[in-house]
């Protein structure tokens, strides 16, 4: 009866094995398990009415009376049978297993994962129900034979409680495995917080001792700020971003400090130059707002103060005309392409920009020149008109591009 309990068990884990794999579509699973449990079942038909018994001599040892016909234990239909069932439940295994490891290769080179053939095909169970269908298929042989002692029967009911066995082990190995991955993982979690705020404190520090050479010195200043953008650090935002930073160094009230005089500036000047101003003349009209004992402004800290200003949807933006120059933008309005070239233009000149000059340098035609021109006029306020030019006769002055000393 052993063997009944074993041929049970290795019917379920066949069973279970399926489903898993299968990602537990019941479908195959329930097939296996029919074809899986003809085996104890036809065991038990055997055994349950048979009446074990002892021979004497000359054949010492044990046998059992089954109540089956002559004719059946010549022919051996039983033990045909459940081999026959023990072989297609282990090669039905093996083909779902192969068909799901096919499916596995074609994704894994898909994606160019470095995944044998062989190792998907061991890797499922495939040596251990590869080796139960040899075994049975090797004893349906032996006992169709006319041999008298076939040993395969005990070798199959241990490889059956052994590999069953093997496959616990594994996953017992993999849950260990896991576990310590966890543990590991959780100890080098720590490990790099603690890392961190050594590193925070250390560069708190540094932030504090240089103070005030990165409030007065721009060189200094954008050094600092290279260096922490690039460990993804920023410690010119302000309390919302970085609060610790604000708190230590005060560098988040100067950041908002120098956009309000930014606003002030552009909004000052809008009338003049349509809401477009020259990123030098910014900076030179807000240093003269700061006063003498004001710290220097550079280019980085009017761009970082800017982007400080974009939560209010106010329009401001650092926009890029080419040749090295940026203008600052204070109205909500797009530049187009022909709007740019002319502020180049304008800012190779002085502010001054003309019809002829469009067509001589960019080879547009008069009518686009025209156009772009009397756009930046009438719609969007972003130049004068000057009919009384003596070189071109008539010319457009752009006053963000023109320096005014005030």
């Amino acid at each position: 009866m052993f063997s009944v309990v074993v041929y049970f068990i290795v019917a379920t884990f066949s069973t279970l094995r399926v489903y898993a794999i299968w990602n537990k579509d019941w479908r195959p699973a329930l097939l296996v398990l029919l074809i899986g449990l003809c085996v104890p079942v036809a065991n038990m038909y055997h055994y349950i009415p048979s009446i074990p018994g002892a021979f004497a001599w000359p054949l010492y040892g044990c046998g059992e009376a089954t109540p089956l016909s002559d004719a059946q234990l010549a022919n051996r239909e039983l033990a045909i049978a459940i081999h026959s069932c023990a072989i297609a439940a282990d090669l039905l295994v093996l083909i779902l297993t192969w068909v799901k490891t096919y499916h596995i290769k074609k994704m894994a080179g898909i994606l160019e994962a470095n995944a044998s053939f062989s190792t998907l095909i061991l890797r499922d169970g495939s040596l251990y129900f590869g080796a139960m269908l040899i075994l049975n298929v090797a004893d349906l042989i032996i006992t169709r034979s006319d041999v008298v002692f076939n040993p395969l029967p005990v070798f199959i009911d241990v490889l059956g409680g052994v590999g069953i066995a093997a496959f616990d082990r594994q996953q017992q190995s993999q849950r260990s495995f896991a576990e310590l991955s966890n543990e590991i993982s959780q100890a080098q979690v720590d490990l790099l917080h603690a890392q961190l705020a050594q590193f925070r404190s250390a560069l708190a520090h540094y932030a504090s001792t240089h103070r005030d050479r990165i409030r007065k010195e721009p060189s200094f200043r954008h050094a600092f700020q290279q260096m922490c953008t690039t460990i993804g650090v920023d410690p010119l935002a302000g309390p919302r971003k970085g609060g610790w930073w604000a708190e230590m160094l005060g560098l988040g009230d100067w950041q908002y400090e120098l956009g309000v005089q930014i606003v002030d500036i552009c909004v000052s000047t809008r009338e003049r130059n349509g809401g477009l101003i020259e990123m030098g003349e910014l900076i030179r009209l807000v240093s003269k707002l700061r006063g003498v004992g004001g710290d220097v402004i550079t280019e980085d800290d009017v761009m970082r103060s800017i982007k400080t200003l974009q939560p209010l949807n106010a329009g401001y933006e650092v926009i890029d005309v080419g040749g090295g120059k940026k203008m600052v933008r204070s109205v909500p309005k797009e530049l187009d392409a022909d709007q740019a070239v002319v502020l180049a233009i304008a800012q190779e000149d002085g502010g001054r920009v003309s019809e002829s000059a469009l067509m001589a340098r960019r080879g547009w035609t008069q009518d686009r020149a025209r156009a772009a021109l009397a756009n930046m006029l009438l719609r969007d306020g972003l130049c004068w008109l000057d009919d009384q030019d003596e070189l071109y006769g008539v010319s457009y002055w752009v006053p963000s591009a023109m320096r005014w000393d005030e």
